[in-house]
Protein backbone atom coordinates (compact mmCIF):
# COMPACT_ATOMS: atom_id res chain seq x y z
CA UNK A 1 0.00 0.00 0.00
CA UNK A 2 2.90 2.58 1.09
CA UNK A 3 4.41 1.67 -2.23
CA UNK A 4 1.45 2.26 -4.29
CA UNK A 5 1.23 5.75 -2.62
CA UNK A 6 4.46 6.55 -3.30
CA UNK A 7 4.39 5.42 -6.46
CA UNK A 8 1.23 7.57 -7.23
CA UNK A 9 3.19 10.58 -5.91
CA UNK A 10 5.89 10.25 -8.31
CA UNK A 11 3.50 9.66 -10.95
CA UNK A 12 1.66 12.63 -10.40
CA UNK A 13 5.20 14.90 -9.87
CA UNK A 14 5.57 13.27 -12.99
CA UNK A 15 2.89 14.50 -14.52
CA UNK A 16 3.03 17.96 -13.28
CA UNK A 17 6.58 18.03 -14.66
CA UNK A 18 5.34 16.55 -18.12
CA UNK A 19 2.36 19.61 -17.94
CA UNK A 20 5.17 22.34 -16.87
CA UNK A 21 7.08 21.50 -19.85
CA UNK A 22 4.29 21.25 -22.25
CA UNK A 23 3.80 25.07 -21.27
CA UNK A 24 7.66 25.97 -21.23
CA UNK A 25 7.96 24.65 -24.50
CA UNK A 26 4.90 25.84 -26.01
CA UNK A 27 5.87 29.41 -24.76
CA UNK A 28 9.09 29.03 -26.15
CA UNK A 29 7.89 28.25 -29.70
CA UNK A 30 5.11 30.66 -29.78
CA UNK A 31 7.68 33.60 -28.52
CA UNK A 32 10.17 31.98 -31.44
CA UNK A 33 6.51 32.58 -34.01
CA UNK A 34 6.16 36.22 -32.44
CA UNK A 35 9.51 37.10 -33.33
CA UNK A 36 9.82 35.62 -36.42
CA UNK A 37 5.96 37.68 -37.72
CA UNK A 38 7.86 40.76 -36.60
CA UNK A 39 10.53 40.00 -38.42
CA UNK A 40 8.23 39.48 -41.73
CA UNK A 41 6.01 42.64 -40.94
CA UNK A 42 9.37 44.59 -40.48
CA UNK A 43 10.10 43.86 -43.71
CA UNK A 44 6.75 43.95 -45.35
CA UNK A 45 5.98 47.92 -44.23
CA UNK A 46 5.48 50.05 -45.91
CA UNK A 47 5.75 48.35 -49.13
CA UNK A 48 7.39 51.24 -50.69
CA UNK A 49 9.24 53.69 -48.29
CA UNK A 50 6.48 56.86 -48.05
CA UNK A 51 8.50 60.10 -48.03
CA UNK A 52 7.27 63.63 -48.95
CA UNK A 53 9.39 63.29 -52.00
CA UNK A 54 8.07 59.56 -52.85
CA UNK A 55 4.29 60.64 -52.22
CA UNK A 56 5.14 64.18 -54.67
CA UNK A 57 7.07 61.60 -57.40
CA UNK A 58 4.27 59.46 -56.90
CA UNK A 59 1.94 61.99 -57.52
CA UNK A 60 3.32 63.68 -60.49
CA UNK A 61 1.96 62.41 -63.91
CA UNK A 62 4.61 64.56 -65.57
CA UNK A 63 6.51 62.55 -68.20
CA UNK A 64 3.12 60.48 -68.22
CA UNK A 65 0.76 60.08 -70.96
CA UNK A 66 -3.31 59.27 -70.18
CA UNK A 67 -4.30 55.51 -71.06
CA UNK A 68 -7.66 57.19 -73.14
CA UNK A 69 -8.99 53.47 -74.49
CA UNK A 70 -7.89 49.74 -74.27
CA UNK A 71 -8.73 46.43 -75.71
CA UNK A 72 -8.93 43.15 -74.38
CA UNK A 73 -8.42 39.97 -77.45
CA UNK A 74 -8.26 36.00 -76.39
CA UNK A 75 -4.60 35.05 -77.79
CA UNK A 76 -4.53 31.46 -77.12
CA UNK A 77 -3.84 30.68 -73.28
CA UNK A 78 -3.65 34.75 -72.69
CA UNK A 79 -5.29 37.61 -73.28
CA UNK A 80 -3.71 40.55 -75.38
CA UNK A 81 -4.27 43.87 -73.39
CA UNK A 82 -3.64 46.83 -76.06
CA UNK A 83 -3.44 50.32 -74.12
CA UNK A 84 -4.11 53.46 -76.10
CA UNK A 85 -2.61 56.61 -75.47
CA UNK A 86 -2.83 59.96 -77.66
CA UNK A 87 0.27 58.67 -80.22
CA UNK A 88 1.09 55.59 -78.46
CA UNK A 89 -0.36 51.91 -78.16
CA UNK A 90 1.15 49.28 -75.45
CA UNK A 91 0.56 45.66 -75.80
CA UNK A 92 1.16 43.05 -72.65
CA UNK A 93 -0.30 39.79 -71.98
CA UNK A 94 -2.87 38.45 -69.03
CA UNK A 95 -4.19 35.76 -67.87
CA UNK A 96 -8.29 34.97 -68.36
CA UNK A 97 -8.37 35.29 -64.81
CA UNK A 98 -7.71 39.09 -64.45
CA UNK A 99 -9.18 39.98 -67.85
CA UNK A 100 -12.21 38.38 -66.45
CA UNK A 101 -12.35 41.11 -63.63
CA UNK A 102 -11.55 43.99 -66.09
CA UNK A 103 -13.98 42.68 -68.66
CA UNK A 104 -16.85 42.55 -65.68
CA UNK A 105 -16.16 45.97 -64.38
CA UNK A 106 -15.71 47.39 -68.13
CA UNK A 107 -19.61 45.87 -68.96
CA UNK A 108 -20.40 46.99 -65.13
CA UNK A 109 -21.88 43.51 -65.00
CA UNK A 110 -23.10 42.52 -61.45
CA UNK A 111 -22.02 39.65 -60.09
CA UNK A 112 -23.84 37.47 -57.39
CA UNK A 113 -20.31 36.63 -55.54
CA UNK A 114 -17.57 39.34 -55.63
CA UNK A 115 -14.37 39.54 -57.35
CA UNK A 116 -11.11 39.70 -55.84
CA UNK A 117 -10.74 43.14 -57.05
CA UNK A 118 -14.71 43.98 -55.63
CA UNK A 119 -13.41 42.56 -52.95
CA UNK A 120 -10.52 44.79 -52.83
CA UNK A 121 -13.16 47.78 -53.78
CA UNK A 122 -15.16 47.51 -51.04
CA UNK A 123 -12.85 46.98 -48.55
CA UNK A 124 -10.88 50.14 -49.76
CA UNK A 125 -14.44 52.10 -49.16
CA UNK A 126 -15.25 50.34 -46.08
CA UNK A 127 -12.17 51.78 -44.12
CA UNK A 128 -12.01 55.01 -46.19
CA UNK A 129 -9.26 54.04 -48.66
CA UNK A 130 -9.17 56.19 -51.76
CA UNK A 131 -7.45 55.23 -54.91
CA UNK A 132 -5.54 58.13 -56.27
CA UNK A 133 -3.65 57.11 -59.10
CA UNK A 134 -2.74 54.37 -61.14
CA UNK A 135 0.95 53.83 -63.52
CA UNK A 136 2.50 51.68 -65.56
CA UNK A 137 6.38 52.97 -65.04
CA UNK A 138 8.59 50.49 -66.71
CA UNK A 139 9.36 47.29 -67.71
CA UNK A 140 11.49 44.22 -66.57
CA UNK A 141 11.74 41.78 -69.22
CA UNK A 142 8.52 41.16 -70.20
CA UNK A 143 6.58 42.42 -67.30
CA UNK A 144 5.39 45.38 -67.02
CA UNK A 145 5.77 47.56 -63.82
CA UNK A 146 3.13 49.16 -62.17
CA UNK A 147 2.51 51.94 -59.28
CA UNK A 148 -1.13 52.47 -57.13
CA UNK A 149 -1.50 55.59 -55.12
CA UNK A 150 -4.17 55.15 -52.72
CA UNK A 151 -4.67 57.45 -49.57
CA UNK A 152 -6.89 57.51 -46.11
CA UNK A 153 -9.04 59.82 -45.50
CA UNK A 154 -6.74 62.10 -47.68
CA UNK A 155 -4.28 62.50 -45.22
CA UNK A 156 -1.92 59.12 -45.47
CA UNK A 157 -0.40 57.88 -48.77
CA UNK A 158 0.57 54.61 -49.22
CA UNK A 159 2.53 53.53 -52.83
CA UNK A 160 2.13 49.77 -53.92
CA UNK A 161 3.88 47.99 -56.39
CA UNK A 162 1.17 46.53 -58.48
CA UNK A 163 0.37 44.58 -61.88
CA UNK A 164 -0.91 47.00 -63.89
CA UNK A 165 -3.83 44.00 -64.85
CA UNK A 166 -4.20 45.13 -61.19
CA UNK A 167 -4.74 48.51 -61.36
CA UNK A 168 -6.79 48.30 -64.87
CA UNK A 169 -9.29 46.51 -63.09
CA UNK A 170 -9.57 48.70 -60.22
CA UNK A 171 -9.20 51.96 -61.89
CA UNK A 172 -12.28 50.63 -63.82
CA UNK A 173 -13.82 50.35 -60.54
CA UNK A 174 -13.48 53.49 -59.34
CA UNK A 175 -13.98 55.07 -62.71
CA UNK A 176 -10.09 56.71 -62.71
CA UNK A 177 -7.49 57.54 -65.27
CA UNK A 178 -4.25 55.34 -65.57
CA UNK A 179 -1.01 56.81 -66.77
CA UNK A 180 1.80 55.00 -69.02
CA UNK A 181 5.34 56.74 -68.81
CA UNK A 182 6.48 58.25 -71.56
CA UNK A 183 9.75 56.53 -71.64
CA UNK A 184 8.09 53.33 -71.68
CA UNK A 185 5.79 54.03 -74.50
CA UNK A 186 8.60 55.39 -76.97
CA UNK A 187 10.78 51.78 -75.61
CA UNK A 188 8.00 49.43 -75.58
CA UNK A 189 5.01 51.03 -77.57
CA UNK A 190 3.78 51.43 -80.90
CA UNK A 191 3.46 54.98 -82.37
CA UNK A 192 0.26 55.06 -84.01
CA UNK A 193 -0.05 59.30 -85.08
Amino acid sequence: MKKRKKNDKLLIVFIILAIFWLIFSTFLIYSKYLAKEKKIREKQIPLIEVTDEKIKEALSIEGFQKVINFTLSDVGNNVEVKLRTNCYELIGYIDEVQANSIRIALNQTKRIRPTTHDLMKDIFDSIGVKFVLGKIVGAVGGNYIGLLVVSQNNKTYVIVDARPSDIMALALRYNETIYISENLLKERGRYIC
